[in-house]
């Protein structure tokens, strides 16, 4: 997809793409990177980089698919959530624990 794996880039990336914008292909997609991360750490070699890429990918996917169900068809809630930041200093809260959230799942599933 992109090299840039900043959350709101990726959801704003999924969002320029209609076809991604589907239920049905976003459960797909995430679904093959998960299996790409299984395989990546299965093989003998192991390339744990790219597993954890692959799950962090799949992670951003999946908590896009969420909000497409649950907000029906729309990511702008998801991207408000993302960019929203503390009122102290705007410090982004959500987007530090969803990733921290996704790494750890990574380590301790």
């Amino acid at each position: 997809m992109t090299t840039n794996l900043n959350p709101i880039k990726m959801v704003m990336l999924v969002m320029e793409n209609s076809l991604l914008v589907d239920v049905v292909a976003l459960e797909k997609c995430y679904r093959v990177l998960d299996l790409l991360c299984e395989q990546c750490v299965k093989q003998q070699g192991k390339n744990e980089v790219l597993a954890m890429k692959m799950h962090y990918i799949s992670c951003v996917l999946q908590k896009c698919l969420a909000f497409l169900q649950e907000c029906d068809d729309n990511l702008d809630a998801l991207l408000k959530r993302l960019l929203k930041g503390r009122d102290s200093d705007g410090f982004p809260q959500y987007q530090e624990k969803f990733i921290c959230d996704s790494v750890i799942v990574s380590l301790f599933p």
